[in-house]
Parts: C-alpha cells; structure tokens; sequence
C-alpha cells in the first residue's frame, strides 16, 4: 500500500506482488556406462508441474526441450537440464560414461572342398583387454584367436565377435568352397593302326565354367574339349584334367593300338564250265601271331576259316574258248 498526503488530502494506491515458487530438479539415467553410439533416454524430473525443460551439453544447448530427450553420445558426456518455472529456475546433471565399442574386419580366400582355409581376424581400433570369438551358425564356439583354420565341406560364413568389457561388435565372411569337377577319363579304348576312337570320359554333374585339358597331344583331334578322338600310331596314356573355380580333376585312359594284318587274297581267278571248285590262296606278310581269316563270297557267308582254301563257286564269272 502506498500514500501520499498534502496535510489534508491523503491518497492511496496499492499493488499486488506474485512469489514464484523455485522448482527442483532432478535428472537419471537408466544406465550410468553404455557402449558409443548406443542410444540412451534421460528423465528430468521437477517438484513443480507445468515447467520448461532446457538441455545442454556443457554451455551449448542440445535443442532438446522435453523431459526424457534420447542422446546418442560417442564419448563420456555430462548432461545439464534448465527446468524453468517462470524464470524460477533450477538445474541438474547428469553422466554418461561412455565405453569405446571394438572393431575388427574379416577376411578369408576360396577353397577346393576338402582343402584347409584360413579365415583371418583384423582389429581396426586398440582397447585393451578385448577378446575374440569365431562361429558360424552350427558351432557358437570355435576358436579365440584372430586367425582360424577350418575345413569345411560346403560354403559357410563366419562371423568375429569383438568384446571389450560390455562392447561388442561382429564381422562376418562368407567362405566360398568350390567343388571338384565329377570327371573320369573314362575305360581303356583299343583301336587297330591307322584307325581312331573317341575317349568315353564323363563329368557327371558339370559345373559352370569347366575346362578340360588333354594331353599328350599326339594323335587327338582337340585337347580342350570332354570326348576328342584319339588315333596315335602307338599305345598312349592320356591325361584328362576337368578344371572349375581352380579345382581341378586328374584321370587317365590308355589306348592301345594293335598292329593291323597285311593280307592279300592273290591273284583273281577266272573258271571254266566244268570245273567245280577252284584253290585259293591268301597270304598275310604282318608276321603278326593269333591272326585268324575268314573267306566269304561278297554279301554271303563264311566258307573258308584257312589262309589257302578250295571253294566251289556257283557262278562262273567267265566263258572259256
């Protein structure tokens, strides 16, 4: 209340002043230690509803103005929160201690199936104490090293957890495992000189890509394809390798080649009327043993198993004077 008086007049006048109420604040975390880059929701409390909240991160403001705003600090980090009640104002912090998150990458190269790979570990950051776990998805546990030699039957991925304390990370790579061509070069082929065979090989299940390589080259018809011809003037054994993804196959055939008969009939023969049966007499000049003969009328069958045989034709091909 105020007066004012000149000895007889007196006037008053009065004003009302407002006492607001200073709140209290109150700041957690639900976990005091995280891993970096892990997101993490802070609550501001207040004694008194309906006031601001203001957060900052040393004097800079983080733009956050509610009471659980969610931080995602890299490094130990002290939060403040203003709470603001018509310029009555309080504040409270808070520490997130922040753990660095280890990181390592993978690497391995492809294998033949049967063949042993090494799968290889490398740390991109160093924090002491941080250990090393491989698996994949049928064994949890296989080994705490960085590098792992394993032999798998079919292509499998890995994967590299990295823990330091309660951080973590993972790795993973995928080992390609190429299988071996299903090739066989196939059964022994017996030719006689001066003849050619093809070579029966297989590759029961091709896979995509496959090459094949013969050699010696002596006496084929191709040395990169699966069934060349084979016509050598001796015996040979052949190398046939099926190749796929740097896996390859290896198998052998031999082709045996027998010397052919050198046969002569003789001279013809030109019968008269009367005359019944006529001496022919072969010869054979290969030297060769086992050979076995065969004289036949052309389109007919056998008459005669003897080098010098006596037939009796039953056409005369010729008068006689």
């Amino acid at each position: 209340m105020l007066t004012a008086s000149n000895g007889i007049c007196i006037a008053k006048d009065s004003i009302t002043i407002g006492v607001n109420q200073v709140p209290v604040a109150g700041v957690s975390a639900p976990q005091s230690t995280i891993c970096a880059g892990t997101p993490i929701t802070l609550n501001a409390t207040s004694s008194i509803a309906g006031v601001g909240y203001t957060w900052f991160v040393g004097q800079n403001m983080t733009g956050d103005f509610t009471a659980s705003p969610t931080f995602t600090p890299n490094v130990t980090t002290t939060y403040v929160v203003k709470v603001n009640n018509n310029d009555c104002i309080d504040t409270a912090s808070v520490t997130v201690n922040v753990n660095p998150v280890p990181q390592v990458t993978t690497t391995t190269t492809p294998v033949c199936a049967g063949a042993t790979a090494t799968l290889v570990g490398t740390p991109t950051t160093s924090i002491t104490g941080t250990t090393y776990n491989w698996s994949n998805s049928a064994a949890p546990n296989l080994g705490n090293q960085l590098t792992l030699d394993v032999t798998p039957s079919a292509t499998t991925i890995y994967t590299l957890t990295a823990t330091a304390g309660i951080c973590q990370s993972s790795s993973t790579v995928e080992l390609v495992v190429n299988q071996y061509p299903q090739f066989s070069a196939g059964p022994d082929r017996q030719i006689c000189a001066g003849q050619a065979t093809i070579l029966l090989s297989t590759d029961t299940d091709p896979i995509s890509g496959v090459t094949y390589t013969w050699s010696p080259a002596t006496g084929l018809s191709a040395t990169d394809i699966l069934n060349p011809y084979a016509g050598p003037l001796g015996d040979v054994t052949y190398y046939g390798v099926a190749t796929a993804n740097g896996c390859s196959t290896y198998d052998t055939v031999n082709v045996i080649t027998k010397p052919a008969a050198v046969v002569n009939a003789g001279p013809d023969v030109i019968l008269c009327p009367g005359v019944a049966s006529v001496t022919l007499t072969g010869t054979e000049t290969s030297g060769l043993s086992g050979i076995t003969y065969e004289w036949f009328p052309e389109g007919g069958a056998t008459v005669s198993t003897d080098l010098v045989t006596q037939v009796s034709p039953s056409v005369i091909a010729r008068h006689c004077r």
